[in-house]
């Protein structure tokens, strides 16, 4: 059946009902149709009562939020690829909650009297605030919306998207009461979920989400004050209950990431969906290998959330002893920027810098920085010439530190938080030949005001004319910041 009139419960319910209806067994009647529970939310919708669940979600985003952003390969793929094809391509990473991990899990929720819906998903916050740096994470539910026993046995399609923020500030709180909060908000999310996310978006002007949590119990649970936000399929592990952000049979959905926990009978399995026009297989699985591990210190939760570790235990010693194994020859009279640009030749399709949703390769960065550093050279900078730098610390931060010492010169990091009068007087001991900035405009305007600077936007250089490898006029023992 098409999902715009049914959902999975309501496929549970038919089947449920067939097998009824071959064994003879009479099937009760419901007490209201489809049709008289629409009626009924027309009426709550006049009532005003949809105003008051817009308050509560208006109170949820009065703050500061933005979209989840995680390392990705969007950039390294050809826009004209993409373009080709506007549907997500679709791509799934599967991972399973042992059965003693189950365990673990099934006696610590009891202990501590929530639901599993709120432990998953406060794992799944947090592991996302660590791969995003990011404190408040935006991002949905999947609902199974209904809210009463008229609904419980009804067939139609009831399933709703919420929005949700979760919040990881407080370095003091424990996993504990992260989860009791996320609990908190579940609990309120649950009185508030007739109204749309379309709606909400329109109404709040929300920002579009990219990624959706769902939990999948073995069985509705009959407690809706816990779990109301589950259902299931008792047929396979197929997520049936899909609304219309998810095409199944077309492999599309609207969201980057999808993260599904499906409850099977004595373990648990994740089910992550991700389009891989975007990420690729091995930043998923990190981050599922992460969630994992937050759920094996399970027995440490009543630590500080901070002390809750999330990098496996292998992927630490890859970190420590594989990635610095870098033991190599250094030329002691050679330049750091011939070593990078030697490295660079060696490695020139391999990430140097992420930055948010940029990432540039090693190639990409050298040939930047010559360009960067031939401006230079053609503008009178020389042997050690101090050229102050004020910008964030972005690609363009890395890209003039590397171009000065092409030239030359000796680069100068300049705070852009200083006083103004503390930037004026380090310009002044410096007396540089030339600026260099990017995002600074309001600082560069105040330092104009009694001086006359020669400054240049780093933003507004054009990279890539004249890439070629600079000649090198530096001598060992030359000025170094």
């Amino acid at each position: 059946m098409h999902h715009i009139i049914s959902d999975g419960v309501s496929t549970s319910i038919i089947l449920d009902e067939l097998n009824e209806y071959y064994n003879g067994i009479e099937l009760e009647e419901l007490e209201i149709q489809f049709s008289d529970y629409a009626i009924y939310l027309s009426q709550q919708k006049e009532n005003g009562y949809y105003e008051k669940q817009i308050s509560f979600y208006k109170e949820m985003f009065n703050c500061e939020y933005d979209i989840l952003n995680i390392p990705n390969n969007e950039n390294e793929k050809k826009d004209e690829d993409i373009k080709r094809n506007n549907n997500k391509n679709i791509g799934i990473c599967n991972k399973t909650i042992n059965e003693n991990q189950s365990f673990l899990i099934e006696k610590y929720i009891k202990h501590h009297g929530i639901s599993k819906t709120a432990f998953f998903l406060t794992i799944y916050g947090y592991v996302l605030s660590k791969y995003s740096y990011q404190n408040v994470i935006y991002s949905s539910i999947i609902s199974a919306n209904r809210n009463n026993h008229y609904t419980e046995n009804m067939v139609g399609m009831f399933v709703s998207t919420q929005p949700i923020l979760l919040k990881y500030r407080n370095e003091e709180i424990s996993f504990d009461e992260q989860i009791k909060d996320t609990m908190t908000i579940l609990m309120d999310l649950y009185s508030n979920q007739d109204i749309s996310f379309s709606e909400l978006i329109r109404e709040l002007k929300l920002k579009n989400v990219n990624n959706a949590f769902s939990y999948q119990p073995k069985s509705i649970n009959t407690n809706r004050e816990y779990d109301n936000l589950l259902y299931i399929n008792e047929i396979n592990d197929e997520l049936l209950f899909f609304e219309n952000q998810y095409e199944c049979n077309n492999q599309i959905s609207k969201f980057d990431i999808s993260f599904d926990v499906i409850e099977e009978e004595e373990s648990y399995l994740i089910s992550v969906e991700y389009d891989n026009n975007k990420y690729n297989d091995d930043i998923i699985n990190l981050f599922l290998n992460s969630y994992v591990e937050v759920i094996n210190n399970i027995e440490k939760m009543n630590n500080s959330i901070y002390e809750i570790e999330y990098i496996p235990e292998d992927e630490k010693e890859k970190i420590i002893k594989t990635f610095n194994s870098n033991i190599s020859e250094v030329n002691e009279d050679g330049y750091y920027y011939d070593e990078f640009s030697k490295k660079a030749k060696e490695n020139p399709n391999k990430i140097a810098i992420i930055y948010n949703d940029i990432m540039l390769s090693y190639k990409q960065l050298d040939d930047m920085s010559n360009s960067l550093g031939h401006y230079l050279r053609n503008h009178g900078v020389n042997r050690n010439d101090i050229i102050p730098i004020i910008c964030d610390r972005t690609y363009f931060y890395i890209i003039a530190m590397l171009a000065i010492s092409k030239a030359g010169g000796a680069y100068l990091p300049i705070d852009k938080k200083l006083p103004i009068d503390r930037i004026n007087y380090i310009l002044n001991e410096s007396n540089p030949k030339l600026i260099l900035h990017c995002n600074s405009k309001e600082i560069i305007n105040k330092l104009n005001e009694n001086n006359n600077y020669n400054i240049y936007d780093l933003q507004n250089h054009n990279y890539s004319t004249n890439e070629n490898a600079l000649t090198n006029v530096n001598d060992i023992d030359d000025t170094c910041y």
